[in-house]
């Protein structure tokens, strides 16, 4: 019932249902959106104007033809807030603030590092994993996809932690109780009970800050959509 609930899953929109995106109109969903606030801070009106109506088309499978901006941006942060991954995904929760701070000052940015190689991260996992095509994997529902990576990287840790049972290293001896005493593994801090998966806040210093009256666009879509997810999540 599981995997047949995620195949069938519907979103309702505007009082009308869609079903959700597959994993690659997903990966096309958050380039628009990366487009959309791209199109704020440089002030790219072609830009912000195909970002929307590429979200349209990738949630309805139709042109948007005369439908003006204003509601096509409506209709476009309903789907954002609709298309999200599940809260019980918790692979993707930002690290703690020590290990995100250790990370940035030992690791430096990757020279192969390159826009979308997260999402392909995951297909490739999933075609080594089961075997699958690519077409097979971007017609998946994106959030099966994702329930997917998490398993597959739990079964991972736990291959890891079996391996790890059969070394000296997972056996502490204590020198009061004679005895020695496995130590298990340490978890990956997504699979551990004590974060807070709260992304760290950067405060800016005053003197840097512009001065005037400043209207971000960026934030007001983002309050937008946070508006109408939690209108969705009410309902």
């Amino acid at each position: 019932m599981f995997y047949k609930s995620l195949f069938s899953k519907t979103i309702k929109i505007q009082n009308i249902e869609y079903p959700v995106l597959s994993f690659g109109s997903f990966i096309e969903l958050e380039n628009c959106v990366n487009d959309l606030k791209k199109s704020f801070k440089i002030d790219n009106k072609e830009l912000f104007s195909n970002s929307i109506k590429t979200i349209y088309e990738l949630q309805t499978g139709k042109k948007s033809g005369e439908i003006s901006l204003v509601d096509l941006l409506l209709f476009d942060m309903e789907v954002i807030a609709s298309n999200k991954i599940p809260d019980d995904i918790k692979f993707i929760i930002p690290p703690p603030k020590d290990i995100s701070k250790k990370d940035s000052e030992d690791k430096k940015p990757l020279r192969w590092n390159y826009n979308g190689r997260y999402f392909n991260i995951f297909i490739i996992q999933l075609a080594k994993t089961f075997g699958w095509t690519l077409e097979t994997i971007l017609n998946l529902p994106f959030t099966l996809v994702f329930y997917f990576i998490q398993e597959i990287l739990i079964v991972e840790h736990f291959d890891k932690e079996w391996q790890y049972s059969l070394t000296e290293l997972a056996y502490q001896y204590d020198s009061v109780s004679k005895k020695s005493k496995y130590k298990s593994l340490k978890l990956p801090y997504w699979m551990d009970d004590n974060i807070d998966g709260k992304i760290p806040v950067t405060k800016i210093p005053k003197y840097l800050l512009p001065q005037g009256m400043i209207i971000n666009a960026s934030k007001i879509v983002d309050d937008i959509s946070k508006h109408l997810e939690q209108k969705q999540n009410n309902s």
